[in-house]
């Protein structure tokens, strides 16, 4: 019975210690910004935020546009902090 009890006990505890308290995991992050967050001519990927989303498990949403003005859509007039907040 003890032996049976000792590895029920261990069985728990690898169990347990397989699971993560990770308190970003399933959070959502956004990142708002210029080129330099959207990763001009390179991949998403590489950027420090994709990899920290990944990292945590996160739901990742890239909002970054190429030129200078974040505020605004180019392309359609739309405030992109609106846009963000459908999202």
């Amino acid at each position: 019975m003890k032996i049976v009890l000792s590895l029920a006990l261990l069985l728990f505890g690898v169990v347990s210690f397989a699971q993560t308290n990770d308190p970003l995991e399933g959070k959502r992050i956004g990142v708002l910004g210029d080129s330099y967050v959207k990763n001009h001519k390179r991949v998403v990927e590489e950027t420090w935020h994709y990899k920290m989303a990944k990292r945590h498990n996160m739901i990742y949403y890239n909002y970054g546009r190429n030129g200078n003005c974040i505020s605004i859509d180019l392309k359609n007039g739309d405030l992109l902090c609106i846009k963000c907040i459908r999202t």
